[in-house]
């Protein structure tokens, strides 16, 4: 190549040459020069665009993931099956790779895209290692002979799985049984037996939850990531479906993400809903945390499921994420708020960070009669996390403040907390913020219902925005009780013996300022937040299926919104997925989907269920009108039947990931943070999604354990170490 090039060279210099004498025009030279140089490289290239087969074989056993295309002898090409898979961006995906050398083969093995590829290659076959299970009418199954011992067993280990215990104990249990008289011969079981037992019963809970999503026309899937103890970043999959007219929310999987783009989520998530064999397009529903990465109008990772996957697919915001972030923007618009929140989390830093201060407390509220409660963090992403840590305080607030002026003198920190807490105004803001958040903590909860629908969701944001416009007027019960409990004398305020500092008839003012400012910012950001028409598509449902709105609207109002879910559901649409980049050509695959239901016949149907609505069921929820549509009227009116069903698949919070996430916490703690993740998901499903112990069947799953593992007797057997090799000789 290097010969080449400095011939090349050469010839530049004499045409250089050729130029000064006849006067050539130096833009011809500079064509000349540059098409030397291409011509050179060209031909160097052209020596490598074929490999021998030798080479060929050598190279599949370095790089098992090397596809060389070579339908046309004089363009052989490189490509990467791994890359291809999981539809990575580079040069092995779409086109190939012209340049046919080993270090160019060695520079995409150590490029992210591929080692990208290659974690999401292992997690994908690890997580095919959990057992395929046998027909339950096969002869092998029926069979299968049982023993108790072996019902026993399948139980014991089920009862560790659903109640979170570590399989270390199961020997202890199995030990115990044997002591109350039970026959149980099964001893010593090891990690790799325990795991396989677990992986078992696992296997047979997922399989009922995909035969129920399947069973059901549609369903909603609720997403979220996070941390685990490794700081290893998981995603969570839950899914709402609808079987007989009742609505369920399960756990479906816990996947490990290699990062946290959109693009990432997305394929893991169709990957993991293709291995359980799930169809994606039946996907009505994306429930969110609200992050940019899913929310993104752009590329968000619902803007790519509806484009890619799932184009009927309507994504929300999690209800119960909005609320609390409604409540941290009207803390932030107020100094004194914020400043009082900055005092809880100095003052738990304070007390927690020494056992001194810690006992000195607990001394203290045993002395005043008060409970003994620790003092908590006002956590900003933990919901309710202000009201507990303002409860707390609250309800030992005596026991604080002789705490903090007990030290005060030898403490600058202490003294500086004792003066905050102290205040007159910090006594009343505390009673009123407790009154405040209990009244949003009932909101709070009611939000995080496991089957909470659309249409519950208007009434508690009205009771929830009329209670605290009516504490303007209105002193809570915990105000009225810290006014009782500040004795005024001599125009001092004293609570229980201490005294209260900067006492003066301004601060009624001053507070009661405060007060107003934080109701009218909380009532103006949760109606902001929480919005009554916070989606067109679930406005027309409520103007189609709730019959108390159906009755006060006019009837063209609810034909026009069930023309507009006509437009919505029942025309056929395409996704569209599209590989490769601009660089190196792209190629674009158009799948066609079916409508959800028929449009025509949709608004031929509506007349005689507007008679219902507005008859018979005039009195009803939504809910339980879409349930009898789905149970009782599905043949009459079988496409409102199938709207009556998407109108219940619509989620509309993400909570139940949170759960799984705090499940999550409890199984990988920090003395087993090795769990693997065909484990963690086996525990997380059984825990989540599993029946109680009391009623688990355990005989199927014994039957196909003792199917897929025939070592009953070595299992049986008294522990026997090896001899080591001294004692063969």
């Amino acid at each position: 190549m290097r010969a080449k090039i400095n011939k090349a060279r050469r010839r530049s210099q004499d045409a250089a040459l050729d130029t000064t004498r006849k006067k050539i025009d130096p833009k011809v030279i500079v064509k000349f020069i540059i098409n030397e140089i291409i011509s050179a490289a060209t031909y160097e290239q052209q020596k490598h665009v074929s490999v021998s087969d030798k080479t060929y074989a050598v190279w599949k056993d370095l790089f098992p993931w090397i596809v060389i295309n070579s339908e046309d002898p004089s363009q052989v090409k490189l490509k990467c099956s791994l890359c291809i898979k999981f539809q990575m961006k580079n040069a092995f995906t779409t086109t190939g790779s012209s340049n046919i050398q080993k270090s160019t083969v060695e520079r995409h093995c150590e490029s992210a895209d591929h080692q990208t590829a290659t974690k999401m290659s292992l997690k994908l076959e690890s997580s095919k290692k959990d057992p395929t299970l046998l027909d339950q009418d096969s002869e092998e199954i029926k069979n299968c002979k049982l023993l108790d011992s072996d019902i026993f067993l399948i139980r014991s280990v089920y009862s560790l799985m659903k109640n979170e215990l570590p399989f270390e104990k199961l020997d202890a249990i199995l030990e115990l049984q044997r002591l109350n008289s039970l026959n149980m011969p099964y001893r010593n079981l090891s990690w790799t037996t325990i795991t396989e037992i677990q992986n078992v019963i696992a296997a047979g809970l997922k399989k009922k939850l995909v035969d129920k999503i399947n069973q059901s026309d549609y369903f909603a899937i609720l997403i979220d990531e996070s941390t685990d103890i490794t700081v290893s970043k998981r995603l969570a999959t839950c899914v709402r479906y609808v079987v007989h007219g009742s609505v369920y929310t399960s756990f479906l999987g816990n996947c490990e993400l290699p990062d946290g783009k959109a693009h990432t989520i997305t394929l893991a998530l169709s990957n993991y809903l293709k291995e359980c064999d799930v169809n994606f397009s039946k996907c009505v529903s994306l429930a969110t945390d609200g992050a940019s990465v899913m929310m993104g109008k752009k590329g968000g990772v619902g803007v790519q499921i509806q484009a890619k996957f799932a184009p009927f697919v309507i994504q929300t915001h999690c209800i119960a994420h909005r609320l609390n972030l409604a409540v941290t923007d009207s803390i932030k618009q107020i100094e004194p708020l914020k400043k009082l929140k900055e005092k809880f989390a100095n003052l738990y830093h304070f007390i927690s960070a020494s056992g001194n201060r810690t006992f000195a407390l607990k001394q203290m509220q045993g002395l005043l009669d008060e409970p003994k409660l620790s003092v908590k963090e006002p956590y900003s992403i933990r919901w309710l996390g202000l009201k507990n840590a303002v409860e707390a305080v609250y309800e030992s607030y005596g026991a604080i403040l002789a705490t903090l002026s007990s030290m005060a003198d030898e403490n600058s920190t202490a003294k500086g907390l004792y003066k905050y807490f102290a205040s007159y105004k910090t006594a009343l803001l505390l009673a009123f913020m407790l009154d405040v958040h209990t009244i949003l903590g009932v909101l709070c909860c009611e939000l995080q219902a496991k089957n909470l629908i659309f249409s519950d969701v208007p009434p508690l944001i009205d009771s929830t925005v009329e209670k605290i416009e009516s504490m303007k007027s209105e002193e809570g019960d915990g105000l009225v009780e810290m006014k009782n409990s500040i004795v005024v004398k001599d125009e001092k305020a004293f609570y229980k013996g201490d005294e209260l500092k900067y006492y003066s008839k301004d601060i009624e003012s001053q507070f009661s300022n405060v007060k107003n400012n934080y109701l009218d910012n909380l009532a103006k950001n949760i109606k902001r937040r929480l919005k009554k028409n916070d989606s067109d598509t679930l406005i027309y449902l409520s103007q189609v299926l709730e019959p108390s709105t159906v009755c006060h609207l006019p009837a063209d109002t609810s034909k026009s919104a069930l023309e507009c879910l006509g437009n919505q559901f029942g025309v056929e649409k395409t996704v569209k997925q599209v590989e490769g980049d601009l660089i190196i050509g792209t190629t674009e695959t158009v799948t066609h989907v079916e409508p959800l239901l028929d449009k025509t016949k949709l608004e031929k149907e509506w007349k005689g269920v507007y008679g219902m609505v507005k008859g018979t069921y005039r009195n009803i929820s939504l809910s339980d009108l879409c349930q009898r549509l789905c149970v009782k009227h599905s043949l009459t009116y079988p496409n409102m039947a199938k709207l009556a069903k998407i109108a219940l698949c619509m989620e509309i919070s993400s909570t139940e990931c949170e759960r799984s996430f705090s499940t999550q916490n409890r199984l990988k703690s920090k003395l087993r943070s090795s769990l693997k993740e065909i484990s963690l998901e086996s525990l997380l499903r059984v825990s989540l999604y599993g029946e109680q112990v009391s009623e688990y069947d355990p005989v199927p799953d014994t039957r196909q354990w003792l199917v897929k593992n025939r070592r009953r007797k070595r299992l049986m057997q008294d522990y026997k170490p090896r001899e080591s090799k001294k004692q063969k000789k």
